[in-house]
């Protein structure tokens, strides 16, 4: 198997790990300056959570083939991430850990 379809399982095991892990509620409220142009909504995801240090999951499968809308401003996580998913048939939520969530609609 080519290693790109790895991808995906490693993607989707890293991100489904971070809810074992505990979630800092500082995190979440926190504002930052983002600017993403539009890109594969994965891109994009891990880009806020990278930056925001707040753990976002997702199915690979989900998100695969999907494409972010750019996210320019002054916003939390789960805003950026609200601002990359519009359109997609995607929606954030936030777990009972406080990781945010993408899924389908």
């Amino acid at each position: 198997m080519p290693a790109k379809d790895f991808l995906p399982l490693l993607l989707g095991s890293s991100f489904l790990s971070c809810a074992l892990l505990p979630c800092q509620a500082s995190a979440a409220d926190t504002r930052l300056d983002f600017s993403l142009p539009p890109a594969p909504l994965a891109s994009s995801l891990i880009a806020i959570g990278q930056a925001s240090g707040q753990q976002v999951l997702f199915v690979p499968a989900d998100v695969a083939g999907r494409q972010a809308q750019a996210v320019s401003g002054h916003w939390s996580a789960s805003e950026a991430l609200r601002q990359a998913v519009r359109g997609t048939g995607l929606a954030v939520r936030v777990t009972a850990s406080g990781a945010l969530s993408v899924q389908p609609v």
